[in-house]
């Protein structure tokens, strides 16, 4: 019996560390394009080591409830929505673009977070590829997923990136 106590115990304890590196490593912004647009979660956001050696120097915060870690050592730009397919995140873009290239137009880089870094986030930087860099949605979808896999925007959000290309391609 104490056998398999302990065997329970030790399985607990690996799996506690393996949640415990997942959460670490999500910490750290992740590098879309080569000029400097970074994507990532809150914990991204906190890491002042790693948005120092990334050379962030502007913050989009896409989401309800989330705080500036840094206030003071980096540009921000908090667009309040919430993670649900109701919300209009595209009627958000006209201003979050024009942060995103204020900052690299400045010669510094930009961080695009929300809580997790998946749908947001992942939106956003969606939404900028296709309008911003002429990707179609499947062209900025594999950039970004190549650099974040596990990236998932909701289904309304989805929906409203096919109907922004739908609008782009008959321009």
């Amino acid at each position: 019996m104490e056998d398999n106590a302990q065997e329970d115990e030790k399985e607990e304890e690996e799996e506690e560390e393996e949640e415990e590196e997942e959460e670490v490593w999500d910490d750290k912004p992740c590098r879309i394009t080569r000029d400097g647009l970074f994507i990532g979660s809150m914990d991204a956001e906190a890491n002042l080591a790693a948005l120092t050696t990334n050379n962030i120097t502007h913050i989009l915060q896409v989401g309800e409830h989330l705080t500036s870690s840094h206030s003071n050592a980096f540009s921000y730009l908090h667009i309040k929505v919430e993670d649900i397919e109701e919300e209009d995140l595209v009627a958000h873009f006209p201003r979050c673009f024009a942060f995103m290239d204020e900052g690299l137009q400045s010669g510094g880089n930009v961080l695009v977070h929300c809580a997790a870094g998946v749908s947001r986030s992942a939106t956003t930087c969606l939404g900028y590829l296709m309008c911003k860099r002429n990707h179609t949605l499947l062209e900025s979808w594999k950039i970004l997923h190549g650099v974040r896999p596990w990236v998932l925007p909701n289904k309304g959000f989805w929906m409203q990136l096919e109907e922004l290309e739908r609008l782009r391609h008959t321009q």
